[in-house]
């Protein structure tokens, strides 16, 4: 079984990093999408070496729209088996791994 994982995270990049380390020891492939502009986000993925997608898809009518990113990521990923969105705040517990597998 495949888990592969998509956050958004546009400047939560603080949160970020306390919610990273947790979930790339989770999914077997994790990308993080933010916006062109949020360097801090793009760092904490680098520092932690996390897949990090960065675009304008998001917000390209003027409004912010959280599905199109999500479906961005999951479409780069090209995720097969199971695919899982969470929120970038998230803190997985230390055996999620195996209760979800």
């Amino acid at each position: 079984m495949n888990i592969s994982a998509v956050t958004i995270s546009v400047n939560y990049s603080d949160y970020l990093a306390w919610s990273l380390p947790t979930a790339k020891n989770v999914f077997d492939r994790l990308m993080v999408v933010t916006s062109k502009d949020d360097k801090e986000t793009k760092r904490v993925c680098d520092y932690y070496w996390v897949e990090c997608l960065q675009t304008d898809i998001m917000t390209k009518d003027g409004k912010f729209n959280k599905g199109l990113g999500i479906n961005l990521g999951f479409e780069v990923l090209g995720a097969k088996d199971w695919c899982v969105h969470f929120d970038s705040d998230i803190v997985f517990p230390p055996r999620f791994n195996d209760f979800i597998r």
